[in-house]
Formats: structure tokens, sequence, C-alpha cells
């Protein structure tokens, strides 16, 4: 289970996991957080099925890229947006 929050811990084994070569460049620190360069927004889209299964390839396929930076909040799509990117990042967690 992901805690309320990134760590110093999680985002540095993040980072190790990604690869050291691409991490170099791609990577950036924040507070001891180590922060994707590039992250995924997810206000827009409309509020059905279909824009929920499109966030959730997209957050599985970022994710498996390198990035680690999602930005969603309870007002974005009627709080679709915070579910459809759960289902991925809880299936990450859980294959860690």
């Amino acid at each position: 289970m992901l805690p309320g929050h990134a760590t110093v811990e999680g985002t540095a084994a993040y980072r190790a996991r990604i690869g050291a070569a691409a991490a170099a460049a791609h990577f950036r620190q924040w507070k001891g957080l180590a922060l994707s360069s590039v992250g995924l927004g997810t206000y827009l889209g409309g509020e059905d099925d279909a824009t929920d299964r499109a966030y959730e390839g997209a957050v599985t396929r970022a994710l498996a890229l390198g990035l680690n930076v999602v930005d969603s909040a309870v007002n974005y799509r009627g709080q679709r947006s915070e579910r459809a990117i759960g289902s991925p990042l809880r299936t990450a967690a859980a294959a860690r």
C-alpha cells in the first residue's frame, strides 16, 4: 500500500529501478525527493469510462518509462481522475 505521500526512500528506490544512466538526466531533487522532470496532469477529459481507461493506460505507460509525478485533485473530472490513476498506482506498488 502506498502511504499518503512520496518519501525520500520511495522515490530513490523508484529512480534506482529505472536505471542510473536514464535517471541522471531525468530526475530532479526537491526536498530530498527524486522527481521525474516530466509529469502527467489529469485535469482534462470527459467524465466517462473511455477517458478513465485512457488515463489508466497513460499512467501505466508513464510509470514504466520513469515518470513519478502525477497531478490529480478532487475537482478533476468529478473525482474520476483520482480513481483512474489509483488503479495503475496500486498495480505498480504491488509489483515492487
